[in-house]
């Protein structure tokens, strides 16, 4: 962006080369677009640069403070210093980071929340044997994204707790399989590992819905009383193709990929037409 510098994080928190070549996908991506950018303003266009962004990391937020003239406009933020516990180095899988007590206020009239949302879960799921985790708010899955139920035991809950078994054909993926974590691209790697499996399973004569291998209109049948109890309607991928071709052609006419469509019923009313 001209006339906008970026000011890079710490070196000694950027991976080596060897080191990102050796990361999983998403990290990947983002530790190289990291490093790509880092070194691109010379001093010359920094103290010529009228704006200026930054990735700051080993920072906890602590409090958002409010102008002296206003208690409803943001003044500030304070914000805790961390460190890696022991000395442990950044890409060590078992890195920790404690606060060392040190705080900073920092300037701001704007601030977005982009933490992640905890997964709540959908009404019926315990009645088809689904359980949840309300604690960290996902659906107890095998890491691949297979859903898993506790076994029962008669030999006390803290060893039921530890047997499970796969719900056949049912299958988690995003925050509700692993939890409000990650970007964009974690998401996008997720689903694909999901996906995987779930050809993988199919492939390997794995029971989907129950103990049959019956195809989608089985799938269907199951639950379309339920649908129409509910009032839902039913899409599929022909419907797909049409919101996204109504919105390239939109995003078209302003010079950008897409415009996205947000609301339900504007949705369906494209679909009706």
């Amino acid at each position: 962006m001209p006339g906008t510098n970026f000011n890079p994080p710490p070196a000694s928190i950027i991976p080596s080369e060897s080191e990102i070549k050796s990361l999983p996908r998403p990290q990947k991506r983002i530790a190289q677009l990291i490093q790509k950018h880092s070194g691109q303003s010379s001093p010359t266009e920094q103290s010529v640069s009228s704006k200026s962004w930054s990735l700051d990391f080993l920072f906890s937020p602590t409090s958002f403070n409010s102008s002296s003239a206003s208690s409803s406009t943001l003044s500030s933020l304070t914000l805790t210093k961390n460190a890696y516990e022991l000395g442990a180095e950044p890409l060590d899988r078992k890195a920790r980071v404690v606060s060392t007590g040190e705080s900073i206020d920092v300037p701001a009239d704007i601030s977005f929340r982009s933490v992640g949302y905890k997964s709540l879960p959908l009404p019926g799921l315990s009645s088809l044997g689904i359980t949840f985790d309300e604690r960290i708010g996902i659906i107890p899955n095998d890491v691949h994204g297979r859903v898993l139920a506790p076994l029962q035991s008669d030999k006390g809950r803290s060893e039921e707790s530890l047997m499970a078994k796969a719900l056949p054909g049912l299958y988690c993926a995003g925050w509700v399989k692993r939890g409000p974590t990650g970007v964009i691209a974690s998401t996008m790697d997720d689903a694909f590992s999901t996906a995987d499996v779930i050809v993988a399973d199919w492939e390997n004569n794995v029971p989907f819905l129950g103990n049959t291998r019956e195809g989608p209109s089985a799938a269907w049948n199951g639950i379309k009383q339920e649908v129409k109890a509910l009032g839902l309607r039913r899409t599929e991928w022909k419907d797909w193709k049409v919101l996204d071709d109504v919105e390239r052609e939109r995003g078209k006419s302003k010079g950008k990929p897409r415009e996205k469509i947000v609301n339900v019923e504007e949705m369906l009313s494209i679909l009706d037409k």
